[in-house]
């Protein structure tokens, strides 16, 4: 909003259009983390049901009578397996918390250099002269530009300049769709999380049910077994 009012304002472009595209913009990005959470819900269930999966596996190994702990401590061979089942119970909450951050992180508002670049101009400004002001103006608040955007926005403003078509209208429908792209891969990367789980499940998180909870069963019951042949 910052960045629209000072383009508008230094351009002399109308402030209304400019603080409704913004507006726009920002609805959107909204509309998409709406979504994205959405899509995230089953996923981030899954991953908290897996990151417990390795303590139940203790509880249970409790419940029908074992000794988890004196299994472990018992000697050299259940200090490593709980060291192992520490660390992989460790790594699989990490693995799969920085699987889950990426998949819900939010980028800069899609589209916003498209509606910079398109208020400069509806100011009357030359299209080099409006790629100056919104950089400057970006710099000036802090939220610069992507290098794709700076791409995208050359390539619409040679199309206008080919054509003859109206550059304004262009760059926001350019924008428009940026703001579709980003709505998609947003639900996209929801979508990938449910797979990209079943890596830290398979290689961390049943690993350490199996040493925390299985192991220490039979650690028990080859103990019991020693024991009463002695």
């Amino acid at each position: 909003m910052a960045a629209a009012w000072n383009v508008a304002e230094h351009a002399g472009a109308p402030l209304s259009p400019a603080l409704r595209g913004a507006a726009t913009a920002l609805r959107d990005r909204a509309e998409t983390a709406r979504d994205v959470r959405t899509a995230l819900a089953g996923p981030r269930a899954t991953a908290r049901l897996m990151a417990w999966l390795p303590l139940v596996g203790v509880a249970m190994a409790y419940l029908i009578g074992v000794d988890v702990v004196g299994a472990l401590v018992g000697g050299p061979l259940g200090w490593g397996v709980a060291a192992a089942g520490g660390s992989l119970t460790v790594a699989g909450r990490l693995w799969t918390a920085r699987l889950v951050r990426d998949a819900s992180r939010t980028g800069p508002v899609a589209g916003a250099e498209h509606e910079l670049v398109a208020i400069a101009l509806a100011g009357g400004m030359s299209p080099t002269r409006a790629r100056q002001l919104v950089a400057a103006v970006r710099m000036r608040i802090g939220s610069a530009g992507g290098e794709h955007d700076g791409r995208s926005i050359d390539r619409v403003l040679r199309i206008a300049e080919r054509a003859g078509a109206p550059a304004v209208e262009l760059l926001s429908a350019e924008a428009r769709q940026q703001r579709r792209l980003a709505r998609a891969e947003g639900r996209t990367r929801a979508e990938l999380l449910a797979v990209r789980l079943l890596l830290p499940l398979g290689l961390c998180v049943l690993p350490a049910f199996v040493l925390l909870g299985v192991v220490p069963v039979i650690l028990a019951m080859m103990s019991s077994t020693f024991t009463g042949l002695t």
